[in-house]
C-alpha cells in the first residue's frame, strides 16, 4: 500500500487522544504520513544486496576516508554550489 500523506492539518482537526500522544499544539499545522505496518518488513526490497557491488562499497569507503582526511569542500550557500561548478567546469575546459 503506498503512503497516505496528509498535508497542512491543523492540530485541532487531530483527535484529541492523539493529540496528546504527540504533543501536538492544536494551532500549528500539520503533515501526517500513514502507511501499513507491513510495508516496515519491505524496507530491505529498496536496497538489494545483490546491486550493493564491490565497486560502490569501495566508493563509499573512499569516500569516507575522503571526509575524515578533510578532502571535501562544503557549499554552505547556493552561490558557493554556482562557484564550485563554475571552478570545475573551468578546469574541464583547460583539459579539453
Amino acid at each position: 500500500m503506498a503512503p497516505q500523506i496528509l498535508s497542512n492539518i491543523k492540530g485541532s482537526e487531530i483527535s484529541a487522544s492523539w493529540r496528546e500522544k504527540i504533543d501536538a499544539d492544536p494551532e500549528r499545522f500539520y503533515t501526517i504520513v500513514i502507511r501499513s505496518q507491513d510495508d516496515d518488513l519491505d524496507d530491505d526490497e529498496d536496497y538489494p544486496e545483490g546491486e550493493l557491488t564491490e565497486e560502490i562499497i569501495d566508493a563509499i569507503r573512499r569516500s569516507e576516508e575522503d571526509i575524515k582526511a578533510g578532502r571535501y569542500i562544503e557549499c554552505k550557500t547556493e552561490e558557493d554550489l554556482d562557484r564550485l561548478f563554475e571552478q570545475v567546469e573551468g578546469e574541464l575546459d583547460k583539459e579539453i
